[in-house]
C-alpha cells in the first residue's frame, strides 16, 4: 500500500471555557437539582477536538468550536497495511508542507478570546496594556525578549489570574468571521 498525505487541525481550548465548563458538571443549581453538564462532557469534547482530520487549511470552511483559544494545522503521512490478516495503521509524526518534523507549529489565535499586548502597548501603556502594572508590563516585556516574541494575548480580564500566551512571528490573529464558529455540546458562551 502507498502512504496518503492527510491533513490535521488541533484546537486547544481557552483556559475560561475549561474553568466554566468543569464548575457546570460539579456543582448543581437551585432551579435543577443536577448539574449543568453530564459528568465526563468536558472531557469527551475536548479529546473529540484534540485531532481532527481536515479536507483543505482554508480558514473560511474551517469548523472552529466555540470556546477555541487557538487552533494549528499540521500533516501525517497515513498508510495502512494487511499483516496476517489484521489491518496496521501507521501514521508519521506531524510534518509540514514541506514534509519537515513540526518543531513549533504555526498557531491561530482567536482574536476575541483576549487582549491583544504588543511591545510598543506595554512600553508605553498603550491600548490593551491599561489596568497593567509598570511592573507587570516589565515582566512580560522581560519574558517576551526572551522567547523572541512581539505580541502576546492576555486571557481573563482579572490581572491577578491572567494567562499569559506567547506568540510567534509566525503565529496569526483570526477573527471568529474569518473561520465559521460552530457550537459543540457544552454551550458557550454561558450567559
Amino acid at each position: 500500500m502507498k502512504s496518503v498525505l492527510k491533513t490535521y487541525v488541533s484546537f486547544q481550548f481557552s483556559p475560561a471555557f475549561i474553568h466554566e465548563s468543569e464548575w457546570n458538571e460539579k456543582n448543581l443549581f437551585e432551579e435543577n437539582p443536577t448539574p449543568a453538564l453530564a459528568e465526563g462532557t468536558l472531557n469527551r469534547v475536548l479529546e473529540q477536538y484534540t485531532e481532527v482530520e481536515v479536507a483543505s487549511r482554508d480558514l473560511a470552511a474551517l469548523p472552529v468550536p466555540k470556546g477555541t483559544l487557538h487552533f494549528c494545522f499540521y500533516n501525517r503521512l497515513t498508510r495502512t497495511e494487511y499483516f496476517n490478516g489484521r489491518i496496521i495503521s501507521m501514521c508519521s509524526e506531524p510534518i509540514d508542507e514541506a514534509g519537515r518534523l513540526i518543531e513549533e507549529p504555526k498557531c491561530y489565535f482567536m482574536s476575541n478570546t483576549g487582549k491583544l499586548l504588543t511591545i510598543s502597548a506595554l512600553q508605553w501603556g498603550n491600548e490593551g496594556a491599561e489596568g497593567l502594572t509598570k511592573e507587570t508590563c516589565q515582566e512580560l516585556l522581560t519574558i517576551m525578549d526572551k522567547r523572541g516574541s512581539k505580541r502576546a494575548i492576555l486571557i481573563d480580564e482579572n490581572v491577578d489570574r491572567a494567562v499569559t500566551y506567547f506568540l510567534f512571528e509566525k503565529d496569526m490573529l483570526v477573527s471568529p468571521n474569518q473561520v465559521q464558529m460552530v457550537d459543540t455540546e457544552i454551550p458557550w458562551p454561558n450567559k
